[in-house]
């Protein structure tokens, strides 16, 4: 373990809340000042936001006409909403090479002169400037195209809070200003409280947060450390509003863990990186809570399980996770579920549903605070039942139930994914899977070829008749849990939340790697390049989301994304990820991203306009997307240019692109949200 160096802190105040968020009358004022239409401003729980979405990380794009060209790719996609046609456009090459970014100097300057025209200079901030970054590269190796552009298409101003010299992060501690290349504001956010320093607690050691990971930790293990206030979202998430009111805020610790993995290519050590867990740096139970949990099995099918909560600031919300993720909807102190398995019977016909269940609490305290606890039980399971319809969305949440000894639970994420995706008249479709624990494999990924009878461990070869639980039975997918550049964690059947992210545990790999997937010491090589998106005639995929570290990280250190993920591409319109690491605590941002693309409360947005905006208004790190572009020659053989699924919208909520498939791919596309203030500890 890393040895402690931190200078010893043994008090530091709480931070009483004044008031929340930004009035009416002030954001009109702070509109006018930005020249932003009033009547787009949109006020919720004091969480001021604009956003211009036909301007907001826009690229030049041309519509494709050519009927040979339109007429290939459309026979080859499927329409989920004929009432609204695929639209095929292509990245203009020559105009993304002329774009020019805003003058960062200026943005600043006119940001800054806004905000102190109305008397809005947020406190304890200074403003630091930033650019999104798009790119893309060639493979044809044809002249005609360039071989790579970087190009800043955006400048933005954040603000970044601090108190008392220590950084003050999260969703309620935003203020952020976008321009576009012409100096237009295409994003605004402000969310913000005003605060007033309280009572002094003790803080909790370094060390003792050290020694608490470290019993579970490889003596290689780095644990890195950094004192931090965590501001909680204004909007309340898949918290009740009317119970849901932080009143103090507390410092807390951000930490990472960092352990040595193999690199299955250049056979070298390289450091795998969790996500940035939030743990309050304080014991005082007058502001932290904690949770005891009984459960029993009255009948071996059905789950019993009560929750006892003393300490931190009630009311309480209570987030109930077991292999049943129905037992989610319940928010009160006890539950009842029937669990639930996977039920591959026809691969194995010895398979008995007689198997530990994990159920997990997760209790959510009126700060924001959580506490978490969990038992694992014997039951009889009943199948999984399977959801045909024509949108479906589906998640993979391989730390949940738990909770694991390390990385706690990540359930209420994703129960925040649900309910949002899940809201009725908001269009998201029916939930197709929701694979949980160990019920959450590599195999998922892998559509081995050819199709045929199922593999004797899918949870390692896949899904061979292209038809049951793979990933690509859904149209959009969420990976809520760990990764880093070369794959993210993963379970297998029997597996316990003790081996999640563990040596024991399980991992997929980057195709082509040795060793595509990984269950303990055993390194299975697998080959599913080309198994994600549509390549065969039962899949819907369009669009992967990995809520997990560094999976499309872009630098020096590793190949490029696309040579790492690129030959999984198969019809696949976007992958969604983070270049940095990722915090954890991000109901709020599992919220806003299926708010942002189903127009919950505005506007739908572009799926990565959504990703993006999600990501850095709830300060989870620094979130990429990537996406295939097939080159094309247009009006008359003089130019060429590049269809792409950049600007696709949600089945149903605007336009989107054909598939593209991997014979079809000779280049990429990238984007990455970048920002200087989002990098914790």
């Amino acid at each position: 373990m890393s040895p402690s160096c931190e200078p010893t802190i043994t008090e530091l105040p709480v931070y009483e809340v004044l008031s929340t968020g930004i009035g009416e009358s002030d954001a009109k004022k702070l509109a006018g000042a930005l020249k932003i239409p009033t009547e787009k401003l949109r006020l919720q729980d004091g969480i001021a936001l604009f956003i211009d979405s036909a301007n907001y990380l826009a690229i030049p794009t041309v519509a494709v006409t050519e009927p040979e060209i339109v007429g290939t790719h459309l026979k080859a996609t499927k329409n989920h909403n004929p009432e609204i046609p695929i639209e095929v456009r292509a990245i203009d090459y020559e105009a993304l090479c002329r774009i020019s970014p805003h003058c960062p100097k200026e943005a600043l300057k006119r940001t800054s002169a806004a905000f102190e025209s109305v008397e809005l200079t947020p406190a304890h901030a200074i403003p630091v400037v930033g650019h999104t970054v798009f790119k893309t590269v060639s493979k044809t190796g044809d002249e005609s195209v360039p071989a790579s552009t970087k190009t800043n298409i955006d400048t933005h101003v954040t603000y970044r809070f601090t108190l008392d010299g220590y950084l003050l992060v999260g969703p309620g501690a935003q203020v952020q200003v976008s321009y576009d290349p012409e100096g237009n504001i295409t994003r605004l956010l402000h969310s913000t409280r005003t605060l007033k320093k309280g009572p002094s607690v003790k803080i909790v050691s370094t060390d003792a947060v050290r020694n608490r990971f470290s019993r579970f930790l490889p003596d290689d293990a780095e644990v890195n450390i950094r004192l931090i206030y965590w501001a909680p979202p204004l909007r309340s998430g898949v918290c009740s509003s009317s119970i849901w009111s932080p009143s103090t805020i507390l410092p807390w610790y951000a930490v990472t863990i960092r352990r040595q993995v193999l690199n299955p290519n250049t056979k070298a050590s390289q450091k795998r990186t969790s996500r940035v867990h939030l743990i309050p740096a304080t014991n005082d139970s007058r502001f932290i809570p904690s949770v005891i949990l009984t459960a029993s099995t009255p009948e071996r099918s059905l789950v019993e399980a009560h929750a006892s909560v003393t300490g931190g600031t009630p009311p309480y919300t209570y987030l109930w996770a077991g292999s049943n993720p129905g037992a989610s909807s319940c928010t009160a102190d006890s539950v009842r579920y029937v669990p639930l398995s996977r039920d591959f019977r026809t691969v194995l016909r010895n398979l008995s549903l007689e198997r530990t269940d994990n159920v997990s609490v997760t209790v959510v305290d009126a700060n924001g605070v959580l506490a978490q606890a969990g038992q694992a039980i014997q039951v009889t399971a009943q199948p999984a039942p399977q959801t045909h319809s024509s949108v479906t969305y589906g998640c993979k949440s391989p730390n949940d139930p738990g909770p694991s000894p390390v990385d706690g639970s990540y359930a209420p994420e994703r129960i925040a994914w649900q309910k949002a995706m899940g809201a009725p008249g908001h269009g998201g479709g029916s939930e197709r899977f929701c694979w949980l624990g160990d019920s959450s494999w590599p195999g998922d990924y892998i559509e081995p070829v050819p199709a045929g009878t199922l593999e004797a461990n899918p949870w390692i070869n896949g899904d061979a008749d292209y038809l049951n639980w793979g990933i690509n039975s859904t149209n959009i997918m969420l990976y809520n849990g760990d990764g880093w550049p070369y794959g993210v964690t993963e379970m297998y059947p029997g597996a316990t939340p003790a081996e999640y992210n563990a040596a024991g545990g399980a991992s997929l790999m980057a195709p082509g790697s040795s060793g595509d997937v990984q269950i303990g010491s055993q390194s299975y090589t697998v080959n599913y390049s080309g198994s994600w998106g549509t390549p065969n005639p039962n899949d819907n995929l369009q669009w992967l989301a990995t809520y997990a570290c560094q999976v499309l990280e872009d630098d020096d250190s590793n190949p490029n994304p696309w040579d790492r993920w690129g030959s999984a591409f198969n019809g696949l319109h976007s992958l969604l990820g983070f270049e940095t690491e990722a915090s954890d605590n991000g109901v709020g941002f599992m919220t806003d991203f299926p708010d942002n693309i189903l127009g919950a409360s505005s506007s739908p947005q572009t799926i990565v306009q959504g990703w993006l905006n999600a990501a850095i208004s709830n300060q989870m790190g620094t979130p990429a997307a990537m996406g295939p572009i097939h080159n094309v020659t247009l009006f008359g053989g003089l130019f060429k240019f590049g269809i792409s699924n950049y600007e696709d919208y949600y089945w149903g909520k605007g336009t989107l692109g054909p598939n593209i498939s991997q014979a079809e791919i000779n280049g990429w596309w990238y984007v990455q949200g970048t920002d200087a203030v989002q990098e914790f500890p």
